[in-house]
């Protein structure tokens, strides 16, 4: 008579495991890394636009400034980003500070830039059972805008026909 013998299962387990890290990586982490390239783009094309709005800001004239910004915006984009031309306005805003006396009121000029642009996803899925969704399908719209403080106040002045 023979004797039933139970068989082992050491090796299953190691034979098993590359499916397991494969179906992991492809349910898991390949999702999250989409998801962490679509938020790292997004942030880069938020820092183009400041940056852009930053360097326009230290320019001696209005004009300068416009040229200056919209140059850094066009050509400092990473793979995966598009930015069109942006606008460049200049903004005047009265602030009024209050110390021990009356009331002061000064005039603050604000170099404002808003650009539109897209992100587009690490890896486009086409025809996901005839949906569109922006980040998975196709790039994503964006407009930003950053409005920073003029640095040349007597420019600024003069640009916008104030004292």
């Amino acid at each position: 008579m023979r004797k039933n013998r139970v068989r082992s299962s050491h090796g299953s387990q190691l034979a098993e495991f590359p499916a397991a890290i494969i179906l992991l990586l492809l349910g898991v982490a390949f999702p999250i890394i989409i998801m962490a390239s679509i938020f790292y783009k997004v942030y880069m094309f938020e820092c183009i636009v400041k940056n852009g709005a930053q360097l326009g800001s230290e320019m001696p004239d209005l004009a300068t400034a416009t040229t200056a910004a919209s140059n850094y915006c066009t050509t400092h984009k990473p793979a995966g980003v598009s930015c069109a031309t942006p606008v460049v306005s200049f903004v005047q805003r009265t602030v009024t500070y209050t110390s021990s006396g009356a009331p002061k009121t000064y005039p603050a000029y604000f170099l404002q830039v808003t650009d539109t642009g897209s992100v587009s996803p690490l890896v486009q899925m086409h025809d996901l059972f005839g949906l569109q969704v922006p980040g998975l399908t196709g790039p994503i719209t964006l407009q930003a805008t950053q409005a920073v403080y003029f640095e040349n106040q007597t420019a600024a002045a003069a640009a916008s026909g104030g004292s």
